[in-house]
């Protein structure tokens, strides 16, 4: 049987209670498989029991004791614990898996499509262990992947598995021998039940998912999604450590948070007398020498990031800028440490982040993404003599185009529609007026000047293509506002705020909401819904400028960086008449966040994390994963 038509077996109970979880891969089924993977033997009023209690158990509200306590176990490929793993450099996989983002769908430095043979996979399998003095309950999913698919809160369908998942019950990731992540296990969930050991009496199944105490779960090496995928990529030969983690967002309750990981060891040779990517991740530059470890080749430890064929990506100088142009693609740009711009971008297609790459150039500032149609667009930023500069993608990039001007912030930029483009920018040189340069479809216009006082980089919507509206900071420290109607522009108009950030400001239909952080380091909301409402402290501590998107009818949610220097999250579903949150999101910002949605339930936000690079979360299928190193 091919990996393409992996089913779920059903369970079975006769006398005793054989469970069987999932097909391997490329085999068929046998009962050395089952008595490796599974325990047998359960007596039937083992089963018996099993059936009354997950009876009562589906009319009880999903709970957890938190004198549960999971730890993980990694597996090697004969199901033993690993405390070694290697590479298998003639792996296959299936649509399903890159479907799932466990395989990558194409090569992650070219972008090429890669193929369903031939990938060089970690395969490991996990264990996961209950050896606190109660249950881990995680309850029912809700749904059951074959007539419903709206599953409750941490819970999803999986492509590869054919059935119910529990969100983020476990992950995998590969560090090198310095210690940065270079690659991560993309499974995303697992269907959670008791499996082992032989005297476990079963309360848990898919049907209704948890661990009873005393027992594991277990998913064995060769199941689909059970690997990390390291195909096209660029790796010094050396020894890596691969790290599972149970509960990795600790949204489980536990008698201790503390031992829910375990470590292997993962050795990458590379080929005696082939090129290879030495510890500069040159490629390819370095020699492989006889012992199967790579010998540096001309780059050199000099090389500075993007020279040559160095494939080391820069640090990022700036907050990420983010763009969509559809359903499930992203395209992310920042400043690089060498002053060039930098874009990777995520297409569901391929299934996968493809970059860094290196776009060159001379940028001083932040960069600004928009985009009005697919498959174009514009990127904005200040560069040398503090000019305006413009460059775009269409089936190809453009040099940079010079506007002129003098910027004395970073560009705020609006498509207000197909082939339309407005930007706006604080003046320099201490005039601080408001500058505004517009795209008819046709020609640019020239810099225009507005009497102003702006003190911050402006935020710029559209609801139409015949409005726009602009916001900033003025020396009072007060919002101020001015729009235009498709024929002229209004006056300025000031609220009182108190602001310590630019505004951050999104339209959706028949409202306006602006967002900013004042001098007590709260959030404050000002909402318009045909007259402005008053300033409203939605609680803090705001280190950054907000963040601010809308996936929804009435539905708001705002990012920032918070006093741990955490990324925090605040959501509304009723258009502000609740507010929920803020939550915590983990991970480490040095800079504020900046969050996209492409569709409805789908979130992504990016920020420079304490490194220098470039992390994101994403909230997809109800519950965020991340944070993770974009590269």
């Amino acid at each position: 049987m091919t990996r393409q038509a992996h089913f779920l077996l059903a369970e079975a109970r006769a006398s005793g209670v054989i469970r069987v979880r999932h097909q391997p891969r490329g085999e068929i089924m046998t009962s050395s498989h089952r008595s490796r993977k599974h325990p047998v033997g359960r007596d039937t009023l083992g089963a018996l029991r099993a059936l009354v209690w997950g009876t009562a158990l589906l009319c009880a509200a999903p709970y957890a004791y938190a004198a549960g306590n999971l730890q993980a176990v990694i597996l090697d490929t004969t199901g033993a614990k690993a405390s070694t793993l290697s590479i298998d450099r003639n792996g296959n996989v299936d649509l399903a898996e890159i479907q799932d983002g466990c395989a990558l769908g194409a090569n992650p430095m070219t972008g090429a499509p890669l193929g369903y043979t031939g990938r060089s996979l970690i395969e490991f399998g996990t264990r996961t262990k209950n050896v606190g003095s109660d249950d881990i309950v995680l309850g029912s999913a809700g749904c059951n992947c074959m007539t419903t698919f709206n599953c409750n809160p941490g819970f999803v369908c999986s492509q590869s598995h054919h059935h119910v998942h529990y969100n983020n019950f476990a992950g995998a990731k590969l560090a090198d021998p310095s210690g940065k992540v270079v690659a991560r296990s993309e499974k995303y969930g697992f269907c959670v039940e008791d499996l082992g050991p032989a005297s476990c009496p079963v309360h848990y199944t898919c049907n209704y998912m948890g661990i009873t105490a005393g027992c594991f779960d277990e998913y064995d090496a060769g199941l689909p999604c059970q690997f990390i995928d390291l195909t096209g990529y660029s790796l010094p030969a050396g020894q890596y450590t691969m790290t599972l983690t149970s509960d990795p967002k600790n949204k489980i309750p536990e008698s201790n948070e503390g031992d829910n990981t375990d470590t292997a060891t993962v050795t990458i040779p590379c080929t005696p007398g082939a090129l290879c990517a030495d510890a500069n991740h040159c490629t390819p530059d370095g020699v492989c020498n006889a012992s199967g470890a790579c010998v540096p080749g001309s780059c050199g430890a000099g090389m500075a990031c993007g020279d040559g064929l160095c494939d080391v990506p820069c640090v990022a100088s700036s907050l990420p800028a983010v763009v969509s142009w559809g359903p499930g693609r992203l395209d992310v740009f920042w400043r690089g440490s060498n002053n060039a711009l930098w874009h990777m971008w995520y297409d569901n297609g391929l299934a996968r982040w493809v970059g860094p790459e290196n776009l060159g150039g001379n940028v001083t500032g932040r960069p600004k993404a928009v985009s009005w149609a697919a498959g174009r667009l514009d990127i904005f930023y200040k560069g040398v003599s503090d000019h305006l500069i413009h460059r775009w993608w269409e089936n190809g990039w453009s040099g940079e185009e010079d506007h002129g001007g003098n910027m004395g912030s970073d560009p705020a930029a609006v498509a207000r529609d197909f082939n339309r483009l407005d930007v706006f920018f604080r003046g320099g040189g201490g005039g601080d007026d408001l500058k505004w340069v517009s795209w008819n479809g046709a020609a640019w216009s020239g810099i225009q000047s507005f009497s102003a006082t702006v003190l911050s980089e402006p935020d710029v919507i559209s609801a139409n293509p015949n409005h726009l509206d602009v916001f900033w900071k003025n020396n009072t420290n007060d919002l101020t506002h001015k729009w235009w109607d498709g024929a002229n522009w209004s006056a300025n108009e000031s609220f009182a705020a108190s602001m310590t950030s630019p505004p951050s400001v999104i339209d959706t239909p028949g409202r306006i909401d602006a967002f900013w952080r004042n001098t007590n380091d709260d959030l404050v909301w000002k909402p318009f819904t045909g007259t402005w409402g008053s300033n409203m402290n939605l609680d803090g501590t705001v280190t950054s400028r907000p963040s601010v998107i809308s996936w929804g009818t009435n539905h708001l949610d705002v990012y920032w960086k918070g006093g741990n220097d955490a990324l925090k999250h605040k959501w509304t579903f009723d258009g502000g008449a609740n507010w929920v949150g803020p939550e915590d999101l983990g991970g480490t910002l040095s800079s504020g966040p900046n969050a996209v949605s492409w569709g409805n339930g789908h979130v992504d936000v990016f920020w420079q994390n304490s490194s220098g690079f470039i992390s994101y979360s994403r909230f997809i299928g109800g519950d965020w994963s991340g944070p993770v190193d974009l590269y």
